[in-house]
């Protein structure tokens, strides 16, 4: 056999050298579309929903309270809903009277053995004293409301 000659040798060298390169480019394109489609996963895995989940949704609610007079040491009712909320306050009264919530500076007369309906949006975050305030000059709590924030 005949010894190979330098120019044999040097295509030679470059063959192997090229082919080792051409897997190289493979693996780093390989590795950078198995990374994409891995980050893509994890956008569409992670992302917030667009549709609004149960507690984000603004619930309807309906309180009923009798405007009397509480026993002294006692708390009035908490009305609780969550910011967006729509409430429907149905007050019966046996005393004549304005029915003030403070914050929401919402007012309505109460007259003796009748009922009155509030409608509010709870837009506000907080907590609101509802107060009876009478005509000989009495403020009496009624009840208080509370608005979480969403």
């Amino acid at each position: 056999m005949s010894e190979p000659s330098e120019l044999e040798v040097s295509d030679a060298g470059r063959g192997a050298a090229g082919i080792s390169g051409v897997k190289r480019a493979r693996v780093a394109a390989l590795s950078a579309g198995l990374s994409l489609l891995l980050l893509a996963g994890l956008y569409v895995f992670l992302k917030p929903s667009r549709a609004p989940s149960a507690d984000t949704r603004t619930q309807p609610h309906v309180y009923r309270l009798s405007v009397d007079d509480a026993p002294q040491g006692t708390e009035p009712p908490l009305i609780k809903a969550n910011q967006g909320d729509v409430l429907t306050l149905v007050f019966a009264a046996h005393r004549p009277g304005t029915l003030a919530i403070h914050g929401y500076e919402q007012e309505i007369a109460l007259k003796p053995g009748g009922e009155v309906t509030l409608k509010l949006t709870a837009d506000r975050a907080g907590r609101y004293p509802v107060h009876l305030h009478g005509a000989d000059g009495s403020h009496t709590p009624v009840a208080a409301l509370e608005v979480q924030p969403r």
